[in-house]
């Protein structure tokens, strides 16, 4: 029950990043509003190995990753940053988890490419303890050793400035 617990909260944390789009292009509603239902599902994984529980483990990453894409000029390169983030903050029970399942289904999509490279580097990785911070406008990952007590708290609210702003100019 715990795993599962851990599997919900990596969701819902996805689904709270896109919030903020629910009044963005028609790509972004969607895709924000299967992100809410993948974390509702994550609740409810089962034993059985397939690759659709794997969806609902990693699409709400990947989705958030696209996302941001889509208020950046569809730049990967945000994707990219999304997904390794997404890697960054998954514990090494949600890594457990996932390697029960089988690999994520390959797809012809922009989300389900950002889910297979996401579940593909959670299933290489080791656990490490990243912190986001956002500096200039750019988005940098900084290793537990650089952090020197800096808050992430700062990335978050640069980010939703970032996101309301680029949605507000988006129209």
């Amino acid at each position: 029950m715990g795993e599962l617990r851990v599997v919900a909260r990596h969701v819902a944390e996805a689904a709270q990043e896109v919030l903020l789009v629910f009044e963005a292009a028609t790509e972004s509603v969607r895709l924000a509003a299967r992100t809410a239902g993948d974390a509702a599902a994550a609740a409810y994984l089962h034993p059985i190995a397939k690759a659709t529980q794997v969806a609902h483990i990693l699409r709400g990453p990947a989705s958030a990753a696209r996302i941001a894409e889509l208020v950046t000029a569809e730049d990967p390169e945000v994707g990219g940053i999304f997904i390794e983030r997404a890697k960054n903050h998954a514990t090494p029970v949600l890594i457990d988890v996932l390697r029960r399942y089988p690999i994520a289904p390959k797809g012809k999509n922009r989300v389900a490419h950002l889910m297979s490279t996401l579940d593909s580097k959670l299933r290489e990785s080791r656990w490490e303890y990243p912190f986001w911070n956002c500096h200039g406008g750019t988005l940098q990952l900084m290793c537990a050793h650089e952090f020197k007590g800096r808050s992430p708290t700062g990335f978050w609210n640069r980010a939703r400035k970032v996101v309301r702003e680029s949605l507000s100019h988006s129209f």
